[in-house]
């Protein structure tokens, strides 16, 4: 178990603690199912690309197509040349291409007037703000000093609970930013934070996992980096902060 405070509030008196835990593979298997039981469906870029041309063909003429066809190829060609030469890198690039203006804003009109394209945008929107909560949902086992209710069900947080919690976690950080306490960036970003270190635990290996189960109380967890906030003792604190005492 990991108690974690996000980087940004740290330096608040109290802060608020959350209590994480790496998952099984069962529950990384459990999140796909909670993706379709909240109906949630993402389309890469090839399939979003397609879906472009293809409105592109029924919303203009074939001498429209053809002439735009090529550039908006050319372009996205041009984009994936880009995004493979800067990949690794620290400080990336930019990506400038002349067309760029002309081919976002004729991709933008496309995607305002072809339905099926608009539906597959907005599910992606979807996926994007879903999919991390879900991980949350599973990871989360726990918090404390923060004016939010804690309840899990069937091993898991519910969403509308994470969204009452986020409510609450941007209370606490509007008044830090009142208070201008050290450290506070600004709106969201302690969730944001909590959210990348679920998504980090979600991701360890088996391996990784049994280390990192229920350490004693004399054993402590790495510091994470700034950008990602501050791990403390997992051993006494967690204990006397169980899932069960925080859901009370």
């Amino acid at each position: 178990m990991v108690e974690y405070t996000p980087d940004s509030l740290v330096n608040l008196i109290e802060p608020p603690k959350f209590f994480l835990r790496p998952v099984t593979e069962r529950e990384r298997r459990r999140l796909r199912k909670l993706a379709i039981q909240e109906g949630l469906r993402s389309h890469d870029v090839a399939k979003l690309r397609e879906e472009t041309l293809n409105g592109l063909r029924e919303l203009w003429s074939e001498q429209v197509f053809a002439e735009q066809e090529g550039r908006l190829r050319a372009f996205w060609d041009a984009y994936d040349q880009h995004e493979q030469e800067q990949e690794g890198k620290e400080d990336p690039e930019p990506f400038e291409h002349p067309d760029k203006a002309a081919m976002m804003e004729l991709s933008e009109r496309i995607t305002r007037a072809w339905a099926p394209l608009l539906r597959m945008v907005a599910d992606n929107n979807e996926w994007d703000e879903t999919w991390p909560k879900l991980i949350a949902s599973i990871t989360v086992a726990g918090w404390r000093d923060l004016d939010a209710r804690y309840e899990r069900s069937e091993g898991i947080v519910g969403l509308d609970c994470l969204d009452e919690m986020e409510k609450a976690l941007d209370a606490v950080e509007a008044q830090a930013m009142t208070d201008q306490v050290d450290g506070v960036i600004g709106h969201g970003t302690a969730f944001r934070q909590l959210i990348v270190r679920c998504i980090r635990l979600f991701s360890v290996s088996k391996a990784e996992e049994k280390n990192s189960e229920s350490p004693s109380k004399s054993s402590t967890t790495p510091n994470t980096s700034k950008a990602s906030g501050k791990e403390q003792k997992a051993g006494s604190s967690a204990a006397k902060n169980s899932s069960e005492t925080l859901a009370n």
